[in-house]
């Protein structure tokens, strides 16, 4: 029961974050940009640290729920204004703007240039706060150089759940939440995950993911038990489920006879033959 409370406790205690959206050298032909929609941006050098460099350099990192996708979209000079555009993927959640000029890089003032993705109604899409805190706890710094900061991190999970409380059941989400209380609530993260875990895992209609998200963290709590009967669960209610996949590749990874790791890669290509997104 005190578990249980120090949980609901933790949620009910969130206070509003707002996201980042204005920039001193970053303006966009929308502020509430959105999925499938061209977006036109202008960067002024002159209010950033690249004012004395020769030119501009930009990456547009797009945070989907397939993956990353990266894009260099032309620029226009004119002045110390460089202006260029980019068509928002169907799939983003987040876009994290990369400018630089050889070794100089611009992030904003260690913030980064990070823009929400919106629906129609101006409402931040639910994908956006774990590809946010993402790009806090480590993306950034590794696509940009932005330095990774655990509480912005954390605080974007939190305005994530005050603006809907029911993001919470999102994979995504939710396993950024976790990592994010194991970083930030370090004292109380041994009380907070399991309960956290097991409202989860109550939720019903688990889909792959969920198994598999769930399985991991308890085998992190050194629940055994519940990691191997989730794991079991997974592939009763999924037998042909990318778990399948998953394990030819590591049966694969594991083989030492080059003509027998041949066989099997030659196999595993005839059943997972490679697409555009694989």
């Amino acid at each position: 029961m005190k578990k249980m409370l120090l949980l609901v406790v933790l949620l009910a205690g969130i206070g509003q974050v707002k996201a980042q959206v204005e920039f001193t050298a970053l303006s966009l032909s929308d502020k509430h940009p959105r999925q499938n929609q061209k977006v036109s941006f202008v960067y002024n050098k002159k209010f950033s640290p690249l004012i004395n460099e020769e030119g501009v350099d930009v990456v547009v990192y797009e945070f989907t729920s397939k993956g990353l996708k990266v894009e260099e979209p032309v620029l226009i000079k004119k002045g110390d204004l460089y202006s260029g555009s980019f068509t928002v993927d169907s799939n983003t959640n987040a876009v994290l703007f990369g400018f630089s000029y050889k070794e100089e890089k611009d992030n904003n003032g260690k913030s980064g240039y990070v823009v929400p993705v919106y629906d129609a109604k101006k409402n931040i899409v639910p994908g956006y706060y774990a590809a946010a805190s993402s790009i806090h706890n480590g993306y950034g710094e590794y696509l940009t150089g932005m330095p990774n900061s655990k509480e912005k991190s954390w605080s974007v999970l939190e305005e994530g759940l005050k603006a809907d409380p029911s993001v919470i059941n999102d994979n995504s989400f939710f396993n950024a939440y976790l990592t994010g209380i194991n970083t930030n609530k370090k004292n109380e993260a041994a009380m907070l995950i399991p309960v956290a875990l097991d409202r989860y895992a109550k939720k019903g209609n688990l889909t792959e993911a969920d198994y598999g998200m769930l399985s991991s963290w308890y085998a992190r709590q050194k629940n055994k038990e519940k990691s191997e009967a989730l794991a079991s669960a997974m592939k009763t209610a999924y037998p042909n489920g990318e778990w399948v996949k998953n394990e030819a590749a590591t049966v694969i990874s594991k083989e030492k006879d080059p003509a027998k790791k041949e066989v099997l890669i030659n196999d595993f290509l005839t059943k997972y033959p490679t697409t555009k997104e694989t």
